[in-house]
């Protein structure tokens, strides 16, 4: 199906700049060379939000991927442009998105982000050729154009009129919206779509229970299947009682499928979930979901068991979600083990 916005009309052409000579490879973390369905298939995960942890929630999700089921997997920081420490804060350098030169697919977990052009280039042209995005909770404004308001990116924009909703709308199917639940105080109760069980990305998923509260969102375009359901729960533990009154009667989308066309004329495939911080993921039915939805995107869904192991690869126990609250004078290569207490304040 064609997407309503046309994703052409997003990925403007833009002047193109130089590669980058290669920055060293403690910039980033890699796993590779693992047995197992994805062999072959490179995701690159970009972790860069200052809020739910995604730097200490994506080194354990690659090596999940990595390790359990073979893919091979780089993860790309947010990091001070001098130390090369990982800085959440840092919303303009990001290093290594040359990555996606050669990705079949990527991760975003980014917020408000505004890259320079020459890494952003890389991000633009892995979209232009129609390759497959997963999108995790802050996704959905993953952009802004603060610095260049009329730059070549600034159609990225969360904010964006032209077209409306920028990268968030036009390919994730959404912009960011308001938390529907107290953002704190209520949590969220996952539940699949039983009209979406034959999807295969819902294979083995059972009910997800997530101390991140449900995000409000845009009304998803035609071509979205819901897969999971976003029960707001009048408090922070999986036992809490559903949340009362008008504004909670109907359960909000918190996980999605979209397959539309270019002009191009090749098929993207998008997976979103509002869901996602790091505590989030020490839930086994979402990585679950996230790891079945890896598979779908890169067209491995018959390769789907709904047995496989969703088990992380080393003990997890991320630090909570937070502003001011990361880890800091981190290196990427540290962030192996950042959530294994091994922490530095």
């Amino acid at each position: 199906m064609r997407c309503s916005l046309l994703l052409a009309g997003l990925l403007l052409t833009a002047c193109a700049a130089s590669p980058a000579e290669d920055p060293p490879q403690e910039r980033w973390i890699r796993y590779v060379d693992n047995a197992g369905p994805g062999r072959g298939k490179h995701v690159v995960l970009i972790a860069g939000e200052e809020e739910y942890r995604s730097e200490e929630a994506l080194p354990i999700l690659a090596h999940l991927l990595a390790k359990r089921h073979g893919f091979d997997t780089t993860v790309l920081f947010a990091q001070d442009a001098v130390t090369g420490e990982v800085d959440p804060t840092e919303r303009r350098t990001i290093v290594g998105l040359e990555w996606l030169d050669q990705a079949d697919l990527v991760v975003v977990f980014t917020r408000f982000r505004e890259w320079d052009a020459d890494e952003m280039q890389h991000f633009d042209a892995y979209l232009r050729r129609g390759k497959p995005v997963i999108g995790i909770r802050t996704a959905t404004h993953a952009f802004e154009a603060v610095r260049e308001p009329n730059g070549p990116y600034s159609h990225y924009a969360w904010d964006s009129r032209r077209p409306p909703g920028g990268f968030g709308t036009t390919v994730l199917g959404t912009t960011w919206v308001a938390h529907h639940g107290k953002h704190g105080e209520q949590s969220t109760r996952g539940v699949p779509v039983e009209e979406a069980r034959d999807n295969p990305v819902l294979r083995g998923v059972g009910t997800i229970w997530c101390p991140t509260d449900v995000y409000a969102i845009e009304p998803l375009p035609a071509d979205a299947e819901v897969l999971v359901r976003g029960k707001v729960l009048d408090g922070m533990t999986p036992d809490s009682p559903p949340a009362q009154g008008e504004r909670f009667a109907e359960d909000v989308p918190i996980a999605w499928t979209r397959e539309f066309r270019l002009r191009t004329g090749a098929t993207m495939r998008v997976f979103t979930t509002t869901m996602g911080s790091a505590r989030d993921f020490r839930d086994e039915q979402l990585r679950r979901l996230f790891v079945n939805a890896c598979y779908w995107a890169v067209g491995l869904e018959d390769r789907i068991d709904a047995n496989s192991s969703a088990d992380t690869v080393e003990w997890y126990e991320p630090s909570p979600s937070g502003f001011g609250l990361s880890l800091r004078g981190l290196q990427p290569v540290e962030m192996r083990r950042a959530s294994r207490g091994v922490h530095r304040w």
